[in-house]
């Protein structure tokens, strides 16, 4: 039996218990209250270790409840971490990557001037030697002019 139905028994051992007329005292068969009383006392430790066990086994799965909370949360944590840092990798990359199109701009943007100054700097020089060429073409035709301020080829005009 376990000690609460014990402790009811000796409840209704001493409600049907004869009552002593004019006061608040009961006539209780002793043997059997002590019997009642002797089984409470053998029940009790080992209700009162079952109680323990379970107290022991509340506190683990609360210990392990918790324990397995803060991983989760240490787990959540760790993701916050990595999602942040990997946007911060994502927007330091795109910065770059805004900085490098920009310095290629440039550098195209250089690279198109020092052509353009390239290109007229041989321009000017094949101008300069087409100028020389064209002065040497026209002293020597000069030259081959006759007496008369005609030359060979309009002579036969």
């Amino acid at each position: 039996m376990e000690v609460l139905e014990l402790m009811e028994q000796l409840e209704h051992l001493l409600e049907t218990s004869h009552r002593i007329p004019l006061t608040s005292r009961v006539l209780v068969d002793e043997d059997e209250a002590f019997a009642i009383l002797d089984e409470i006392r053998r029940q009790m430790p080992a209700d009162l270790e079952q109680a323990r066990r379970i107290q022991l086994e509340r506190e683990q799965i609360l210990a392990q409840a918790r324990e397995e909370a803060e991983g989760i949360l240490q787990e959540a944590r760790n993701q916050v971490t990595r999602l942040i840092d990997e946007a911060t990798i994502t927007r330091q990359a795109r910065e770059q990557a805004d900085r490098l199109v920009e310095q290629g701009r440039a550098l195209a943007r250089e690279m198109k001037q020092g052509a353009a100054e390239y290109a007229d700097d041989i321009l000017k020089r094949l101008e300069e030697n087409v100028t020389k060429a064209l002065e040497v073409i026209r002293s020597g035709r000069e030259e081959l002019r006759l007496p008369g301020g005609r030359s060979e080829s309009e002579k036969g005009t």
